[in-house]
C-alpha cells in the first residue's frame, strides 16, 4: 500500500474552479475533473491546490532531470526569485492523452523560457516505462512535428524528470488527479493554477486533434502570463516605492512636485509595444504570437496568431 505525504498548509482544503472540457464520443466520461482536491477527497491535505504555498521540505527536495542530458539534478527551492514562474507537468509515457500534449508543452516551454529570459521554467514530471530521455526526444521532436521552432538554439526546457518512483507526482499531483495535468507556481512557489490537459481521457493519440491539443498552449500562455506580469509590475513598483523619498506636510501638489524633481526614476516606461513575434508554430492550424515592452504593466502581451497568418501555414506532418 502506498502512503501518501501529509503536508500541513494552515488551511484545510481550497478548490479549482477550473474544469477539463466536456467529454466528447472520443473521450471517456470519467476521470478528467480538475476540481481540487478531488471530490470524495475535500479533507485530505496532502493535495496541493490553488492558494496553497509549497512547503520548504517538498522544494527543497532534488530531482534527477534525464533531459537536457547533463543537467543533474534539481529542486524548486532554486526558483524561489523574485519575478520566477515555475510550471510542472504531470505526464506518463503510456497514456496516449500525455503523449499528445507532451510535445506541445515542450514547444511551449522552449518558448516561453527564451521570451523571459530565463524567468520562466518548465519541469516534466515523466513515468510510465521506458528510457527517460528517450522519450524527452521523441517530445522535442513531436513539437518540432506541431510547427514549434527555436531557430539555431538548443533545447533547454522542460527539465525533465524521471519520475518512476512517483516523487514529484505524489507531492504535486497526489492522486487521485487526473493526468495529463499542470500547475504553475509564482515566485513564492503559490500555487496560482492547477488542472488537467485538454486531451484528458481520449484513448486515441489522433482522436485529440490538433485544435483540441492546441487549446493547452493558449491556456497555459494566459495564466503564465497573467502570474508573470504581475509579479514585474508589483515588483518595479515595490522598488518604487521603497527608493522615493517622502517629505512630511506637504500638500498634493507639493509631493507631485517632489517625485518629479527627485534624483531617484522609474526604469524607462515605455507604452509603446515592439512589433508582434512571428507565430510560435510553423504548420497546422493555431499558434501564439507575443510582443513586449519596458514598461511594469503588462510588459509581454500574447494573443492567438491571426487569420491572415494561420491560413497561409502547411499542415504538419504527421
Amino acid at each position: 500500500m502506498r502512503l501518501l505525504s501529509v503536508i500541513s498548509f494552515g488551511s484545510l482544503w481550497a478548490w479549482s474552479l477550473i474544469s477539463a472540457p466536456h467529454a466528447t464520443d472520443g473521450q471517456t466520461h470519467v476521470g478528467c475533473d480538475a476540481t481540487c482536491p478531488p471530490i470524495g477527497y475535500e479533507y485530505d491535505t496532502s493535495h496541493l491546490c490553488p492558494g496553497f504555498t509549497v512547503d520548504d521540505i517538498s522544494a527543497s527536495k532534488t530531482y534527477d532531470v534525464c533531459y537536457p542530458q547533463n543537467y543533474g539534478t534539481v529542486s524548486l527551492s532554486s526558483f524561489r526569485k523574485k519575478g520566477h514562474v515555475t510550471v510542472l507537468s504531470n505526464v506518463y509515457t503510456g497514456c496516449e492523452a500525455g503523449r499528445r500534449e507532451a510535445g506541445l508543452f515542450a514547444g511551449l516551454a522552449q518558448r516561453i523560457h527564451e521570451e523571459t529570459g530565463g524567468n520562466v521554467v518548465f519541469v516534466s514530471s515523466l513515468k510510465g516505462g521506458g528510457d527517460c530521455s528517450a522519450w524527452a526526444e521523441i517530445y522535442e521532436n513531436d513539437a518540432v512535428k506541431m510547427g514549434f521552432s527555436i531557430g539555431e538554439s538548443a533545447w533547454t526546457m522542460p527539465l525533465t524528470v524521471s519520475d518512476n518512483s512517483f516523487e514529484l507526482r505524489d507531492h504535486f499531483f497526489t492522486p487521485p488527479y487526473p493526468h495529463p495535468s499542470y500547475m504553475i507556481l509564482n515566485e513564492n512557489l503559490e500555487v496560482t493554477y492547477k488542472s488537467v490537459g485538454p486531451c484528458c481521457g481520449y484513448i486515441s493519440y489522433y482522436d485529440c486533434t490538433d485544435d483540441i491539443a492546441l487549446e493547452l498552449e493558449s491556456i497555459l500562455t494566459k495564466n503564465i502570463y497573467e502570474v508573470y506580469n504581475k509579479q514585474l509590475e508589483t515588483f518595479t513598483t515595490s522598488t518604487w516605492a521603497a527608493t522615493t523619498p517622502v517629505a512630511a506636510d506637504t500638500t498634493t501638489t507639493a509631493t507631485i512636485e517632489g517625485i518629479n524633481e527627485s534624483p531617484f526614476s522609474l526604469p524607462c516606461q515605455s507604452t509603446t509595444y515592439s512589433d508582434w513575434s512571428e507565430c510560435s508554430l510553423t504548420c497546422g492550424n493555431g499558434g501564439t504570437q507575443f510582443r513586449f515592452r519596458l514598461n511594469s504593466v503588462d510588459p509581454i502581451e500574447t494573443r492567438p496568431c491571426p487569420a491572415e497568418i494561420v491560413d497561409t501555414l502547411p499542415p504538419c506532418s504527421q
